[in-house]
């Protein structure tokens, strides 16, 4: 159930933190798309603007009657020599037009009351009202205290607007340089992109921050749970060691009384053979106690140094008492090795292993003993050509009580392992089925 309940609780973290990191983005996206068309429209404005004022100034020279194309001419020029503007253009009518500033490339043409963008150019076209300019003729009588008449040439003057001349519409057009907007757009697009990597690295540093330490309260139950259990099987293992004790003490009265049956001389065959099989199975249970009380209480390491050959010179005999009654042959190849171990505890492994050993050969086999030198280290390795473990029970072998053999304890291995534990060491166990078994105890620490 607690895991369950993690499992859900982180869930909800990673999707609050999604959440966020969507809403961080999409505000700051909409900052970013506000920012650039604010900046998009600071440029229309200023277009707006100065169309509008060459507009105005037209129409004032117009009432001054100073409305020529070299005057048009002259306020294009004074326009065009504004910050960003790259041209601007007058069409007066008939074809005739009026253009300042510089352009690579010509006037673009357009329908009036455009705006459009081209690259970093932004071009806007609108119509003014305007009334006629340029020459006019005009004639002219006058009399005075004499007789005469008089005739006269000369520029005529527009008519005043009041005068009911029908407008003539100009169209203007205006060339904005763009690049300080986009490069201003670019800014933002940078200042966006910064101000969303960081909140996504906030929002995950948090959401990691937290996950971490809902691992660290995760981790702390368990061990908690763990020191528990832990403190729970040493109380059960010193019960279970101190009945098995006092089992032995019984047992051991029970064949003390059995062997006096035996050899009693009042005591028929058929009673001895009784008593026989009693001290018999008082041995046997003696014998699974003692590997208990291996198992429950495992001794610590007390390493010190000896060479592997007059190790196995002196234990082999002992070890050849397991073949007693076969055709088992156990063999041991000398290798002038020196190892730094417990002598006691490997002496205890070794016996397990190669008891393991005798019985999976049954009738006849060979148990082959090696040691060899490798990547800095000694492994100890017992093969036999036996019957094999089956693949599915390979990872049980070493879990106490687990044997497949009807007179086995299942505590063997799992004894191996403990050592090997204690020391250091790893335990590897490679076996086939009719093919043999090779147990190894790698990383026992070599002596120069």
């Amino acid at each position: 159930m607690f895991p369950d309940l993690l499992r859900s609780r982180q869930g909800a973290v990673i999707g609050v933190a999604v959440l966020l990191a969507a809403v961080a983005a999409a505000y700051l996206y909409s900052d970013y798309r506000a920012q650039a068309a604010n900046e998009r429209q600071a440029v229309l404005t200023r277009g707006e603007t100065i169309l509008d004022a060459l507009a105005a100034g037209i129409r004032a020279q117009g009432r001054m009657g100073q409305q020529t194309p070299d005057r048009l001419r002259t306020i294009l020029e004074e326009l065009a020599e504004a910050p960003d503007v790259l041209a601007v253009k007058i069409d007066i009518g008939d074809g005739d037009s009026v253009t300042a500033g510089e352009l690579s490339e010509p006037f673009p043409a357009a329908a009036p009351e455009t705006v459009w963008e081209d690259g970093a150019r932004l071009t806007m076209v609108s119509q003014a009202p305007m009334r006629g300019f340029g020459p006019g003729r005009g004639e002219g009588a006058g009399h005075g205290d004499g007789r005469g008449e008089g005739r006269g040439m000369g520029m005529g003057r527009r008519a005043p607007e009041h005068s009911g001349a029908p407008p003539s519409p100009f169209t203007l057009g205006l060339v904005l340089d763009t690049s300080a907007m986009h490069e201003a757009i670019r800014q933002e697009q940078t200042h966006f992109a910064l101000s969303a990597a960081i909140a996504l690295a906030a929002i995950t540093l948090g959401a990691v921050a937290v996950l971490t330490r809902m691992r660290q309260k995760e981790m702390q139950t368990e061990l908690t749970l763990a020191q528990e259990r832990a403190s729970q099987h040493e109380r059960l293992a010193r019960l279970g060691a101190g009945l098995a004790h006092e089992t032995k003490n019984p047992l051991g009265i029970v064949r003390g009384l059995a062997q006096s049956i035996m050899s009693s001389p009042d005591t028929d065959m058929e009673s001895k053979k009784m008593a026989s099989e009693i001290v018999d199975e008082a041995d046997r249970t003696v014998g699974q106690i003692n590997f208990f009380l291996s198992f429950a209480r495992p001794q610590e390491a007390q390493p010190e140094h000896f060479a592997l050959d007059v190790f196995f010179q002196q234990f082999l005999p002992l070890l050849e008492t397991e073949t007693a009654g076969s055709n088992i042959s156990i063999e041991y190849a000398t290798n002038g090795l020196e190892v730094q171990a417990d002598k006691t505890l490997l002496r205890r492994a070794i016996l397990n292993l190669v008891s393991n050993a005798v019985r999976a050969c049954g009738e006849e086999g060979v148990v082959r003993i090696e040691a060899q030198r490798g990547n800095g280290c000694v492994d100890i390795t017992v093969s036999d050509n036996g019957q094999g473990i089956a693949p599915e029970d390979l990872p049980h072998v070493v879990e106490p009580y687990f044997s497949r053999s009807h007179n086995g304890s299942g505590l063997g291995l799992s004894i191996v392992d403990q050592i090997a534990r204690t020391h250091g060491w790893e335990l590897e166990v490679d076996s086939e089925p009719e093919q043999g078994t090779r147990v190894t105890l790698r990383g026992l620490r070599p002596v120069q």
